[in-house]
């Protein structure tokens, strides 16, 4: 499959989309790439059990996003328009 995309209408993502989507936090590192911004809500339920975001936000922040977390949405700017990029390394989670 290839998608083009060649223009973006829109660097949110709201609820209504992405309420049943767990992975709706892997959009926001990409559109914030692309457009300097990004608005994601925040993933809904799920049936695996708790995952939580934390882990993607701290990278995001290394290379260089601003976050702000407000009304159930993470909004990610990037000073400049351009992430610095950076460093991160993922902890090992020990299952539960």
């Amino acid at each position: 499959m290839t998608i083009r995309a060649g223009q973006l209408t829109s660097t949110e993502a709201p609820y209504d989309i992405v309420r049943k989507m767990r992975a709706s936090i892997l959009v926001l590192g990409p559109v914030l790439a692309r457009a300097g911004e990004a608005r994601v809500s925040l993933p809904g339920g799920c049936a695996i059990g708790n995952r939580p975001i934390d882990l993607h936000l701290k990278a995001l922040e290394a290379i260089g996003a601003e976050l702000e977390m407000a009304a159930g949405y993470v909004k990610a700017t990037a000073p400049g328009g351009r992430l610095s990029g950076g460093r991160y390394r993922f902890p090992v989670v020990a299952p539960a």
